[in-house]
């Protein structure tokens, strides 16, 4: 992957301005990693996690009303919200820049606004590339050594999924510490310090994920960082909470053969849709799979499809127009809905044949 010289002269620039900096990260383990690759090598950024690219009036007037140097997004497609991003840098006259992996919606280039996709790229438009790879090859291609953090961005990566086409970080971390990657690359030791991020959202929410991303940013090896016993402890909760639910899954669930479709609702104290929705497609790997969990007078709702014989992504945003938010990947995918569940759920059965 080779980003254009005059992107990287810019991005680099931008990364090393003096002042308030803010790096805006998604909340799961590729959104902590990417931005701790970053903060490790670029020194003065503040992280703020996101649950999702929705950029919202408040949000919005509290990044105005800091007036900062530079704004960072990092594994977020807030591109989908173009016009407050224009909106944002007037306001502000902040540099902005977008580091991200997901299908965009507008390339924000020719707004004045870095805006790095792999999807812009020939040879990568069809590629699934984590936003943990992607900054870890940009920080080699600028000119940083990116190989002791190698370790961080192969958490991100099978946090995310994503290792086949990112096996060059693979193979970095296996250099370093053979020991981390033998076997399958998603159950080898490595992809322990994903399942403890992912304990620490769901356990403790934005507040563990900013506790990850700050431990990661200290610790000098992974041994370091998962020999913490607070992310120990959320762990074992996590683990315990998934066996549970697992049982009810099989219980519970709603299954229509025919159209391949399963519906499941969360009942649980813990954010918990997007872990549950993995481990089961990963049992029905043909299927649809739509975990719900109702958030107050709303809908959290999780997507999977696993052999991609549906794109969820496009489902998922088709199927909340109008009341509420959704999209994502091709197979893995998201949705907000806003109250109205029993429209949602309507949509999803007519739009699967």
């Amino acid at each position: 992957m080779i980003f254009d010289k005059s992107v990287l002269g810019n991005l680099e620039e931008l990364l090393m301005v003096k002042g308030k900096k803010y790096i805006i990260y998604h909340r799961d383990a590729d959104g902590v990693c990417s931005a701790a690759q970053i903060m490790k090598v670029y020194k003065g950024f503040r992280g703020l996690c996101r649950e999702g690219p929705i950029l919202d009036d408040s949000f919005i007037k509290f990044l105005i009303l800091s007036e900062p140097k530079v704004i960072v997004f990092v594994d977020l497609p807030v591109d989908q919200h173009h016009e407050k991003l224009v909106k944002l840098k007037e306001k502000t006259d902040a540099g902005i820049a977008i580091i991200d992996h997901h299908p965009f919606e507008k390339n924000m280039n020719s707004e004045g606004i870095i805006h790095i996709n792999n999807m812009f790229l020939d040879g990568f438009k069809d590629s699934y590339i984590p936003a943990s790879c992607i900054i870890w090859r940009l920080l080699g291609e600028m000119g940083n050594d990116s190989e002791p953090y190698s370790w961080i961005a192969g958490i991100g990566v099978i946090g995310d999924y994503g290792p086949k086409e990112c096996m060059d970080v693979i193979k970095s971390v296996r250099r370093q510490n053979p020991e981390l990657v033998k076997g399958e690359i998603m159950k080898c030791n490595l992809s322990n310090g994903s399942d403890m991020i992912s304990a620490s959202i769901t356990v403790r929410g934005l507040k563990g994920a900013d506790y990850s991303l700050k431990l990661l940013r200290k610790s000098e090896s992974f041994y370091d960082f998962v020999s913490d016993d607070n992310l120990i402890e959320w762990n074992g909760i996590l683990q315990s909470e998934v066996a549970r639910l697992a049982d009810d899954f099989r219980k519970n669930k709603e299954i229509d053969e025919k159209k391949k479709l399963i519906f499941y609702e969360i009942k649980s104290d813990l954010s918990i849709s997007s872990i549950i929705s993995t481990v089961v497609s990963e049992m029905y790997s043909t299927h649809v799979i739509v975990i719900y969990k109702k958030w107050n007078d709303s809908f959290k709702v999780s997507m999977r499809c696993q052999d991609g014989h549906v794109d969820v992504g496009e489902l998922g945003k088709k199927c909340s127009e109008g009341i509420g938010s959704g999209g994502g990947h091709k197979k893995a995918a998201g949705a907000f809905i806003n109250s109205d569940w029993d429209t949602f759920r309507k949509r999803i059965i007519e739009n699967i044949s």
